[in-house]
């Protein structure tokens, strides 16, 4: 069965290094800004309505217009916000092709593991909730990877950030390990349990 929709919430949102817009379009950079803002504004001010995913879906597709080259963390990072305001709103369906297109910007290569991790995050966590468990349990798998990267280096970088990395990580793990339940396999389920419980 699907992982209940009282684990929502655990869609992962990453506010760190997410840059605007760029290019020589400045009324579309400007447009994107506003309506990227709005979302974000919501989505993290949990306000799950119908408003929040307007505006969140209208960045993403502003954002599909913005310059490809320079915008990858842009469009990610919009893609991601609006999968996760579909989620928040109990609309699975609508969110996972965002977040198909967020782990199609950074299997390009140009994301870091913060903005990777997210990417796959929300579209392994939004595939459990549709009950996809065997495609969360790779895309979690491969979101925990960009994860441990991230906290590797940011221990080295930038220590007092380290909760911004720990949190997310910790979310998926559990959400993985019920995913791992629901697939049979308790014993790979109680090690992700185990692995973020160090965190606690």
């Amino acid at each position: 069965p699907p992982a209940s929709s009282a684990d929502v919430k655990t869609v992962t949102v990453h506010v760190l290094s997410e840059d605007a817009a760029n290019g020589a379009d400045e009324e579309l950079n400007k447009e994107f800004d506003d309506a990227d803002d709005t979302c974000k504004k919501g989505v993290l001010g949990h306000q799950f309505n119908d408003a929040t995913v307007s505006a969140c879906r209208n960045a993403s597709e502003l954002a599909e217009r913005l310059p490809t080259d320079g915008n990858y963390v842009a469009r990610r990072s919009a893609f991601v916000y609006t999968a996760t305001a579909y989620a928040d709103v109990g609309d699975f369906k609508s969110a996972l092709p965002w977040a198909d297109k967020a782990v199609e910007v950074v299997k390009l290569g140009f994301d870091d593991d913060s903005g990777s991790n997210a990417a796959y995050s929300t579209k392994g966590t939004i595939e459990g909730l549709l009950g996809d468990l065997n495609a969360a349990d790779q895309d979690l798998t491969l979101a925990e990877e960009f994860s441990r990267k991230g906290i590797v280096w940011i221990e080295k970088e930038a220590p007092s950030l380290k909760q911004e990395y720990v949190r997310p990580f910790v979310r998926d793990l559990q959400f993985h390990a019920k995913v791992l339940q629901a697939l049979g396999r308790p014993d790979e389920a109680q090690k992700k349990l185990d692995e973020a419980a160090k965190y606690n």
